[in-house]
């Protein structure tokens, strides 16, 4: 077995060009080998050779692979008296390299277990460019096919007689065939109209037939929302949908692709879940009618899920969906974990919390979660996963009591190029946490010399490495808070100084007086030097070292002040500092601070254990010290400087603007400005209001976009754009909200309290004597009030009458005060309504009456609704 090695040995050294480049490294390592003293000159003789000695050393099947450091004696990588060695990272190379992409399956088949935490989730959406579209009007015709007007069937009839027809179907839905008659078709779908028809001709004796569909018609399906090409397409009558919106462009990905509506040409709607055609194979509702409408909404509420599914994404959410009807889109794996599901979820305030249920709980899922499904793997598993220098298993069955003597139990398991010195267990912690590394000896597991009784747990990964993996080069690594952290030649008498010079000296926040320096001390823990002189301290070859951030033995400390200051912030803490020196830095009080009363919140620090607050004037702040984690506040005085006022003007003797008193009504402020004047029209005064007029406008906006979206789709369907042009919505633009407030109002103030609001505003009009008659009437006039015909009908007559256009049946009377009066019923009529004076009587425009094109009454009542907010501004602002 020796002299095998020693030949193995002296071929490498041989191969790779480093008998004499490298004579003294090469002496080294065949001593740790074998045990003995290499001479070169005896060993070799007279070989010698010119060849130039490589950077890389090349692996068994040829393919350059990077050096790592030099093998280090067996060690044990433990936690020591709460500190946490830095972990060679990265040192070593496999062949075998496992990825974590490919099907699920791929994945467990190649050993990677699926994190949900890692996966970038992406929405779900179709590639509509990869559906295959069929236009041709002529292809095969399903017998359920619906046969509309226009349709050409083709009946051949030969044997006594023979005859021909191409017979188009009537707007009626019935068709004559010659010397037969007429047969009723409507509504009958492909299959059952040749029946029927077949029926027909078989009464006749001696003739042979066929019946056929020639020709169909072409259908028009409006597409519509949030697709990328938006139109009107010509389509077969069997084009599905998603062949449909295949030619629009597909869906965008703010569009839905669950909450699909299709509008009729009789207004009729219908939705369509594309999931239940993906997800399920169901195709019922995908058959489009002529002249349908395809609306794609905005995507509403979403769902994502990560991890061990075999599709992980972010998914549309339906109302009413729970955990169940989600994992069935996502599908469960056999290895994910249903006892445990994380669900993260956003409460009220958007923030996110987390919780775990069991499938069998079966939630409901709200818009913005996020489903992760673990694997049974990480926690059931019960394997031991063998890595690098093995012959064959990538894994083995874990035993009760396994040792990694019942791993190594024979060298056959090995490669014949295995580093008999070196070897890992790599044990995985917690999440968080690092995997723990316990080094050991191969060749002290077969020859059992103690490395054969470290215990194995499950899922714990042994490795091995190569010889061709070993690096020659003595080094030393640095790493932490330098300029250029890594590893680096090892040379005698090398100090700490030296090596820092050599990683460009400590970051900014580094800090030379914490240096850690971690020492391997072979079976024996590793050692640890904390206190130490960069200039004196000697390195050994493989020795780390970890230079730490400043705030690791120097934490920096924090006060913070909020409220009513300048500036609130969060400031440094100095020794000594007051409640009046933090007052300063955040730039002094504000206008509505308090100042008599300055809060301090302590909370756990030096001295405190648990919260305490208390209360300080400004005059004592300037001996207040503070302490690290203080927090001080500054209280606003409740309502500083908030003066409500209103604004009265017209027909009152004292008109203004005055300051309200708390709980003021009309009748008080209408004492503080003199009252009434002779000339005013009481009735008639008007409060406008500023939160009324928002409302007021945020209604006629929302008017106006309907009626702009219904006069749309009308002419859409109709293909007449007369009532666009003759209903311009534009023309309802300068249309403002007047924010009035309808009240009823007598000479002594109001018949019932009323509240007012700040910057309300007042007008007292003068006192008007007429009637005014206005919308379709022969001649809008103001008219003047007779108090012996008080009666709509009068005023009407006076004004001409009605129109031919306008609506007697949807008379309004809008009172001088504002208040809208419209009688309805069998035995009430609005034209017998008793007029007062300052009153409008208004006739709406019957659109109804529009012969040329329908209108529907939704359309009408918008219509009726901003004409009537029209007039009421023309009668608020004439004055």
């Amino acid at each position: 077995m020796k002299f095998s090695r020693m030949v193995v040995f002296l071929l490498i050294a041989v191969c790779t060009g480093l008998v004499y480049p490298q004579s003294q490294d090469l002496k080294d390592m065949f001593k740790q080998m074998t045990g003995k003293d290499l001479d070169l000159d005896k060993e070799f003789g007279s070989i010698k050779g010119d060849r130039k000695t490589k950077d890389l050393l090349q692996g068994e099947d040829g393919l350059e692979i990077d050096t790592i450091p030099e093998v280090l004696p067996k060690v044990r990588l433990v936690e020591d008296e709460g500190i946490t060695p830095p972990l060679l990272e990265d040192q070593f190379e496999f062949k075998t390299t496992i990825t974590d992409t490919g099907t699920y399956f791929e994945r467990y088949a190649n050993g990677a277990v699926i994190d949900p935490y890692s996966t970038e989730l992406k929405q779900f959406q179709i590639d509509f460019s990869s559906v295959k579209t069929n236009l041709n009007y002529n292809k095969k015709i399903p017998g359920d096919y619906i046969l509309s007007t226009g349709d050409l069937l083709v009946i051949d009839i030969w044997g006594a007689i023979s005859k021909n027809y191409e017979i188009e179907m009537t707007n009626e839905g019935f068709i004559v065939i010659p010397d037969i008659g007429k047969i009723d078709i409507s509504g009958l779908d492909y299959k059952n109209v040749r029946k029927v028809i077949e029926d027909h001709l078989s009464k006749i004796n001696g003739i042979n037939y066929s019946v056929r569909l020639a020709d169909v018609k072409p259908i028009s399906v409006f597409v519509m929302g949030k697709v990328n090409k938006p139109g009107v397409y010509n389509v077969s009558p069997f084009t599905s949908m998603i062949e449909v919106l295949a030619i629009a462009g597909g869906v965008t990905a703010e569009g839905s692709l669950r909450d699909i509506k299709l509008i009729s040409d009789a207004g009729k709607e219908r939705f369509v879940d594309l999931y239940s055609l993906l997800f399920y194979g169901e195709k019922d509702g995908f058959v489009l009618g002529s002249g349908e409408t395809i609306f794609i909404p905005l995507i509403n509420r979403q769902v994502a899920v990560a991890g061990n599914v075999k599709n992980e994404g972010i998914f549309e959410l339906k109302k009413g969906d729970d955990l169940k009807d989600i994992l069935k889109i996502a599908g469960l794996t056999p290895f994910s974990e249903t006892g445990r599901i994380e669900i993260e979820r956003l409460n009220k305030k958007g923030r996110s919390f987390v919780q775990s249920v069991d499938l069998k709980e079966n939630p409901d899922m709200k818009d913005g979660d996020i489903i992760r499904i673990f694997s049974t793997l990480v926690y059931n598993s019960d394997y031991v996963y063998l890595k690098g220098n093995f012959r064959h298993n990538k894994k083995m069955q874990h035993q009760n009591k396994m040792t990694l003597g019942d791993i190594l139990s024979s060298d056959e398991i090995l490669k014949d190029n295995t580093n008999m010195n070196y070897g890992h267990l790599i044990r995985k912690r917690a999440s968080g946490k690092r995997d723990v590394i316990i080094n050991f000896s191969p060749r002290n597991v077969l020859e059992k010399g103690g490395d054969e009784t470290i215990d194995v747990s499950s899922r714990d990964t042994v490795v091995v490495f190569s010889l061709d993996s070993i690096n020659f080069q003595r080094t030393v690594k640095i790493d932490g808070e330098v300029k250029y952290p890594g590893e680096f030649n090892y040379t005698e008498e090398m100090t700490v100084k030296n090596l820092l010079n050599y990683a460009g000296g400590v970051s900014e926040l580094g800090d030379e007086n914490s240096i850690v320096v971690i020492r391997n001390r072979g079976r024996d823990s590793d050692g640890y030097f904390t206190d130490i002189d960069p200039e004196s301290f000697v390195l050994n070859e493989s020795d780390s070292i970890f230079v730490y951030d400043y705030q690791a033995q120097n934490p920096e400390e924090f006060v913070s002040i909020f409220g009513e200051v300048k500036n609130p912030a969060i400031h440094l803490f100095k020794e000594d500092m007051t409640v009046k020196d933090l007052l300063l830095l955040s730039g002094g009080f504000t206008a509505e601070a308090r100042i008599d009363s300055v809060e301090v919140a302590s909370g756990i620090n030096r001295d405190n254990k648990t919260l305490q607050v208390k209360s300080y004037s400004f005059k004592e702040s300037g001996k207040i010290k503070l302490k690290p984690n203080d927090n001080v506040f500054v209280r606003k005085v409740k309502d500083y400087g908030k003066v409500k006022f209103v604004t009265i003007n017209g027909e009152v003797k004292y008109p203004g603007v005055y300051a309200l008193r708390d709980n003021e009504e009309f009748s008080d402020l209408l004492k503080r400005c003199g009252g009434f004047t002779d000339n005013a029209g009481v009735k008639a005064t008007r409060i406008f209001r500023k939160s009324v007029e928002k409302r007021q406008q945020e209604k006629i906006r929302k008017l106006k976009s309907e009626l702009d979206t219904k006069l749309k789709i009308r002419s859409l369907v109709s293909g007449d754009n007369n009532l666009i042009k003759l209903l311009n919505v534009d023309t309802f633009d300068s249309l403002k909200a007047s924010g009035r407030v309808v009240v009823d109002i007598d000479k002594y103030g109001l018949k019932r309290n009323f509240a007012f609001e700040n910057k309300d505003s007042i007008f007292v009009p003068s006192r008007s004597k007429t009637v005014i008659v206005m919308g379709e009437v022969y001649q809008e006039t103001a008219i003047s009030y007779d108090p012996e015909e008080t009666e709509v009908e009068h005023y009407l007559e006076m004004a001409g009458g009605v129109t031919a256009m306008g609506s007697e049946d949807n008379v309004y009377v809008i009172k001088a005060n504002g208040e809208l009066v419209r009688k309805t019923g069998w035995f009430s009529s609005t034209l017998d309504y008793d007029l007062e004076e300052g009153d409008m009587v208004f006739v709406p425009f019957d659109y109804e009456k529009m012969d040329y094109i329908s209108v529907t009454k939704d359309i009408t009542s918008i219509l009726a609704q901003l004409s009537m907010t029209a007039y009421q501004m023309h009668e608020i602002t004439k004055d």
